[in-house]
């Protein structure tokens, strides 16, 4: 059991009203490992606090009723205590449709776009941390010269106009120039990302997260804008990634008024849909991020509309992303022939009495009836028992691979219940 401790008013937003305990029981990894985590995490903590950082949650995979606190644990810069764990459906007693198969949604792409996006925080933060120091290295800089030349401060009238100015490309350093244009792209691709997470990533949720990260980007683009022209060139000109029109409406529906005047401003790279670009275009190439650490990107690793979005046969369609044919053993495939109701076992259960069953975690079982907290299963092996909702994923029957899922019930064209 590991306990956390948050004072009251301590968050940004002024939460919570009293001092919080939260408890977390270790169920799947040994506690000391999670220790170890927490305490590397406090060592390496940063001064900045306007960046969220996302520890990568242990995805939940249980989409049944449960309290609350038993999300995955998240971090921010002032690291804070936060719950990051994925939305879900909250009511387990919905009626199950019968048809033909199960899907499931891939947890492990879920877990790559998180840690990903993690990584993009972190060369973010340290991007527009440059951008805060070059203009004081610059004086410093010039200083030094002066000193060595004995030359007037007034030789010197634009250094510091030049470093902060991204409308001057050629009087720019190459090298800070490419730092701000990684800056940008990586922005682009964190935005594109949190709107691809938006029915799963909560407190804090993407909403929030993109507002924070907007925040930022007005800081950079005030810290390199043209002092003389109060242009932004570079930001304008970097093309990729650009941004699928789900992450344009998205962005629309989320950011506010000053923020949405600030990306109009910055021209049809921001504001053209991907989907308007022509695909044969040098423009439309994938942007894959480069980092300043040891992390790479491994393209296989994530959902195939993240980086392989240009390829054939890629189903676009939002509402199947992360979504994977269930795999299914004998038992579970004799319950599809028979259209019976099923789940899958996703936490370990031990029985404690005669009407409970214990199961484990892969297990598949026959659903026989349901309550608010307890399901009525049959096993493999034909044993009855009862055990918990909040092991249980329910398995969902389609009618074929096109089926719409969300992480909300939704109503199918017979009215009934689709719930995941």
């Amino acid at each position: 059991m590991i306990l956390f401790q948050i004072d009251a008013k301590s968050l940004p937003n002024g939460e919570p009203e009293h001092n919080e305990l939260h408890a977390f029981q270790i169920l799947d990894v040994p506690a000391q490992l999670v220790v170890e985590a927490i305490n590397k995490a406090r060592e390496s903590e940063k001064k900045f606090p306007n960046i969220p950082v996302l520890i990568c949650p242990e995805v939940e995979e249980n989409y049944s009723s449960k309290p609350s606190s038993s999300g995955s644990i998240g971090d921010s810069y002032s690291r804070n205590t936060r719950k990051i764990s994925l939305q879900g459906s909250t009511d387990s007693s919905n009626k199950i449709i019968t048809a033909t198969r199960p899907d499931e949604v891939d947890t492990d792409f879920l877990r790559a776009e998180v840690r990903l996006l993690n990584h993009l925080f972190d060369d973010i933060e340290s991007a527009l941390q440059e951008m805060r120091d070059r203009p004081l290295k610059m004086v410093r800089r010039s200083s030094a010269l002066m000193a060595k030349t004995g030359s007037s401060s007034k030789s010197f009238p634009h250094t510091l106009g030049k470093t902060k100015s991204d409308g001057h490309d050629k009087q720019m350093d190459p090298k800070f120039r490419a730092t701000i244009v990684d800056f940008y792209q990586k922005v682009k691709l964190s935005t594109i990302i949190l709107s691809r997470l938006l029915n799963y990533v909560k407190e804090p949720n993407s909403p929030q997260l993109v507002r924070q990260l907007f925040v930022l980007l007005k800081e950079a683009l005030m810290l390199c804008r043209d002092p003389k022209t109060g242009q932004v060139a570079v930001a304008r000109e970097a093309i990729r990634p650009w941004f699928p029109r789900e992450t344009l409406t998205f962005l629309h529906e989320n950011l506010s008024d000053e923020h949405l005047s600030m990306l109009k401003e910055l021209g049809p790279a921001w504001n053209t849909p991907r989907q308007a670009v022509k695909e044969e275009s040098d423009n439309n190439i994938v942007y894959v991020p480069q980092f300043r650490h040891n992390f790479q990107v491994v393209i296989d690793d994530y959902e195939p509309t993240l980086f392989r979005f240009n390829e054939k046969g890629v189903q676009m369609d939002p509402q199947h992303r992360y979504v994977r044919a269930a795999p299914l053993n004998t038992f579970a495939r004799q319950l599809m022939v028979q259209k019976a109701h099923m789940a899958k076992v996703i936490a370990n259960f031990r029985a404690k009495n005669e009407r409970e069953l214990s199961v484990v975690v892969g297990e598949y079982l026959e659903l026989l009836n349901t309550s608010t907290d307890w399901c009525k299963v049959r096993n493999s092996r034909s044993e009855i028992g009862f055990c918990p909702n909040v092991v249980l994923r329910v398995i969902e029957h389609r009618p074929s691979r096109t089926s719409v899922v969300t992480t909300e019930s939704k109503k199918s064209s017979s009215g009934e219940t689709i719930q995941f």
